[in-house]
């Protein structure tokens, strides 16, 4: 259940607090089911047999962990909106199932294109060998960053025009919550954590140019699908959550890749 303050309508501000921290250990959950995927079906030698690793992330998105996004990424972007009057919009289904098996399949692809380098790490005599728990292997680094990345541009979304007049009144909290400081503080930590990785691997003007893109992506797709529907809604919420953690994945592949891979 939702966080409710003292008259029983749902906190905003306490959901648009746990946001991020839900991202954080959803990647948690990409990173080790991947791994233990990968220990049990990849092959340990050439570390190339990628593809039921990367189909398990994918059924666990799919079914728990990013289930609602991608959901809604296909009723809010899939459906053809017929105004009816001041009620608000109603919606029958078009392109719904065709944006949903496009969504599954670029995740499954993406997921696949992980590089599989393993990356540099001190030696046990080096005193920042004490830091190499905090850097995880380059090949987990964008399962941990994605949903990161999704759940902030969720805040952004809900930071971006108004909630529709047939929003839910979880929607309508989260929109009453978020304002442009708050989208800025919470942005500080993707763009650190992933800052910090790029500049280790020394491409942090990449790392710099691809979440500028990340950012262009979410704001855009909130943009249109609230113009779109008259607002926030839930399923635009989730759309661009949706469509940042894919546009992550490509830029990732697209510009942090090629001098590691």
């Amino acid at each position: 259940m939702p966080p409710r303050g003292r008259i029983g309508v749902p906190d905003g501000d306490a959901m648009a607090r746990w946001i991020i921290p839900w991202g954080l250990l959803v990647g948690a959950a990409w990173m080790t089911v991947f791994r233990v995927a990968w220990r049990l079906f990849g092959d340990p030698e050439m570390t190339r047999v990628r593809a039921l690793p990367a189909l398990a992330v994918v059924l666990l998105e799919c079914t728990l962990t990013g289930y609602l996004l991608i959901v809604g990424l296909s009723r809010a972007a899939g459906s053809a909106v017929r105004h009816d009057g001041p009620a608000g919009a109603t919606a029958h289904a078009e392109r719904g199932p065709l944006i949903l098996m496009l969504a599954v399949a670029a995740h499954l692809a993406l997921f696949i294109s992980l590089p599989e380098r393993i990356g540099w790490y001190p030696a046990h005599d080096d005193w920042r060998s004490y830091l190499n728990p905090l850097y995880p292997q380059v090949t987990y680094r964008p399962l941990l960053l994605a949903p990161l990345w999704g759940r902030w541009a969720m805040i952004l979304a809900a930071g971006v025009g108004r909630a529709a007049p047939d929003a839910d009144e979880l929607t309508r909290a989260l929109c009453r919550a978020v304002r442009p400081a708050r989208v800025l503080r919470t942005l500080l930590v993707p763009l650190a954590v992933f800052a910090v990785y790029m500049n280790r691997e020394g491409q942090f003007f990449q790392g710099l140019f691809a979440s500028l893109i990340v950012f262009l992506s979410a704001y855009l797709t909130a943009l249109l699908l609230a113009r779109r529907w008259g607002g926030q809604t839930r399923d635009t919420i989730h759309a661009a959550g949706a469509m940042a953690q894919m546009t992550f994945l490509a830029s990732y592949r697209a510009f942090c890749i090629p001098s590691i891979g």
